[in-house]
């Protein structure tokens, strides 16, 4: 966002709850809003019928990318969830429509190199069905 008034809102609505969690986001450049917008109707039937969301799993792999890129560019990323959403609305006018999903934070890392993830070991979060590993 470049309004600094807009930005200032949104920063307000990423410090949500009884923690007042994320207060870094008043110090970064730049505050990424993520919208659900409306399907066409085979895809909201087809989510219906199978009981999927797939808006939802095309904005995990679009912010995903997002952040990969981000990162190729030495910048860096965080995704907030908890965040007031009634917050992000006052700030910013979207369609009644348009549900705000997450908020990126993005900028340079303080001390140049973006923060290296803990991730845990492929054995603890996958198992193999069937004969042979892939």
């Amino acid at each position: 966002m470049v309004d600094d008034v807009i930005k200032r809102k949104l920063a307000k609505a990423a410090r949500f709850g009884p923690l007042h969690a994320n207060p870094f986001v008043s110090e970064v450049p730049v505050i990424v809003i993520v919208n659900e917008t409306p399907g066409h109707r085979p895809t909201r039937w087809g989510g219906r019928l199978l009981g999927r969301n797939f808006p939802l799993m095309d904005i995990g792999m679009s912010v995903m990318q997002f952040c990969l890129q981000a990162a190729q560019e030495g910048l860096g990323t965080c995704i907030i969830g908890l965040f007031s959403a009634r917050e992000v609305r006052r700030a910013v006018d979207f369609p009644r429509s348009h549900r705000t999903r997450l908020l990126l934070a993005l900028g340079k890392p303080e001390d140049g190199a973006p923060f290296e993830k803990k991730r845990k070991a492929k054995d603890q979060m996958s198992r193999y069905i069937g004969r042979k590993e892939v």
